[in-house]
C-alpha cells in the first residue's frame, strides 16, 4: 500500500495485492497475482498496461496522449465516477462496471458493460462496444467522431434511462430503454435491430442498412433525414 501525495511507478511485478491512495504516475505494465487499487489521481507518464486480478479506479486518470490498457483475469473492472481524459487508445479487454466521463482518441470496450451511474464516452476516432450494456436505469451518451459501434447481438442494450449518439452509429442487436433515444447522425444497420423506448425515438440523419429495423416506443419516432429502402 502506497499513501504519497504524488508516487511515481515504472512498472510493477511479483506484488500479491497494491493499493494507491494518493496520486500516481504510471509508465509500463503493472502485473499483480491480487488486486489493484488506484483511490486517487492517476497519470500517464507513457504507455501503461495494468493487469491484476480485480481492478478499482476511484480517482481521474490524465493520459498525456498515452495507451492505457485495462485487463484482469477473471470478474468485472470497476471504474466509478471516471474522470479519464486525455488517453489515446484506451482498452478495456474484460467486462467493467462504469459511471462517469471517458475521453480517448480511440475506445475500445470488448466485454459487456454495467451502469453503476450516468456516463459519457467520447472519442475523437473511433469508438467500439462489443458487449452487451446493462443501463442500470441510468444515462448512456456516445460522442465519437468516427461511426459508433454499438453491437451486443442478442444481448444488446437493456434498462438504460436515456441513450444519446451524437456521430454517425451502426446499430445490431436489441436496444431498449426507460426514456428517449436520440441518434444525431447517419444511423447504418449491421444486423436486425429492436429499438424499444420509454419516450421518443429520434434520428437526425439518414437511416440505411441491408437489416430489418423494429421500434416500438410509447413517444414519437421521428426521421429527420432519409430512409433508405432496403430498411
Amino acid at each position: 500500500s502506497i499513501n504519497f501525495t504524488q508516487a511515481s511507478l515504472d512498472g510493477l511485478s511479483n506484488i500479491n495485492n497494491f493499493t494507491s491512495l494518493g496520486g500516481v504516475e504510471l509508465n509500463g505494465t503493472f502485473n499483480t497475482t491480487g488486486f489493484q487499487n488506484y483511490a486517487g489521481p492517476i497519470v500517464l507518464l507513457g504507455d501503461t498496461a495494468l493487469s491484476p486480478t480485480q481492478l478499482l479506479i476511484g480517482g481521474s486518470v490524465t493520459g498525456n496522449n498515452h495507451n492505457f490498457t485495462l485487463s484482469q483475469t477473471a470478474g468485472v473492472i470497476t471504474l466509478t465516477n471516471a474522470n479519464i481524459s486525455g488517453v489515446q487508445n484506451f482498452d478495456v479487454t474484460n467486462d467493467a462496471s462504469l459511471s462517469g466521463s471517458i475521453e480517448a482518441a480511440v475506445i475500445n470496450m470488448d466485454g459487456n458493460v454495467t451502469l453503476s451511474g450516468d456516463a459519457s464516452l467520447t472519442a475523437g476516432t473511433a469508438g467500439v462496444i462489443n458487449g452487451a450494456v446493462a443501463g442500470g436505469n441510468h444515462d448512456l451518451t456516445l460522442n465519437f467522431a468516427g461511426e459508433t459501434t454499438i453491437g451486443g447481438g442478442a444481448s444488446g442494450f437493456s434498462n438504460i434511462a436515456n441513450l444519446t449518439s451524437l456521430g454517425d452509429v451502426s446499430l445490431d442487436g436489441t436496444i431498449q430503454t426507460s426514456g428517449a433515444q436520440n441518434y444525431a447522425a447517419n444511423a447504418t444497420l449491421t444486423g436486425a435491430t429492436t429499438l424499444e423506448a420509454g419516450a421518443d425515438v429520434s434520428f437526425g440523419g439518414l437511416v440505411d442498412g441491408g437489416e430489418g429495423l423494429s421500434i416500438n416506443s410509447t413517444g414519437t419516432t421521428t426521421f429527420a433525414g432519409a430512409v433508405g429502402s432496403v430498411v
